[in-house]
């Protein structure tokens, strides 16, 4: 991949990315189903999570939602390789991962469960080209944020 080609999908990862904090800003932290697709995905995988005693509860999920979204150990974005499809960021801590749309909405948050590598090679992404996104494009700006919000997930109820 060329150099203007890269700096194209860092600019993209950019803007996703603050459309990403300019969602934790505006939400409530007591809101963290505003941050999904829909109240019926958010639901649904909140409902699953607690099953599998993935989470203790909802102030859980959000909690490890929130820090593997804020203190990832690696970033992916996803390119996809047909353009009717949407791309996609991976933010994944030690132990959890988020992925979020371009428009900076979480589709899924789930415990990291395989290796990195496996992760990537998901049936679910072999429509799409992961690219590794330096962890100091992310670093910026999020940090306030985050520490905000990672206090208030304490707050939050089941």
């Amino acid at each position: 991949m060329s150099t203007k080609n890269y700096l194209r999908l860092f600019k993209r990862f950019e803007a996703i990315d603050q459309k990403i904090l300019t969602r934790l800003k505006t939400a409530p932290p007591n809101a963290f189903v505003k941050l999904w697709i829909s109240q019926k995905d958010y639901s649904k995988h909140l409902k699953k999570r607690l099953k599998r005693g993935d989470v203790k509860n909802r102030a859980d999920y959000y909690q490890k939602t929130i820090t593997a979204y804020c203190q990832p150990r690696q970033i992916f974005y996803l390119e996809a390789k047909r353009p009717i499809t949407l791309d996609k960021v991976f933010f994944i801590s030690e132990t959890w991962v988020d992925i979020f749309t371009p428009d900076g909405v979480l589709i899924t948050s789930f415990p990291l469960k395989t290796s990195i590598d496996e992760l990537l090679k998901n049936p679910k992404n072999r429509a799409y080209k992961a690219f590794v996104i330096p962890l100091t494009l992310h670093a910026r700006k999020k940090d306030i944020i985050c520490q905000k919000r990672t206090s208030h997930a304490s707050d939050n109820s089941s």
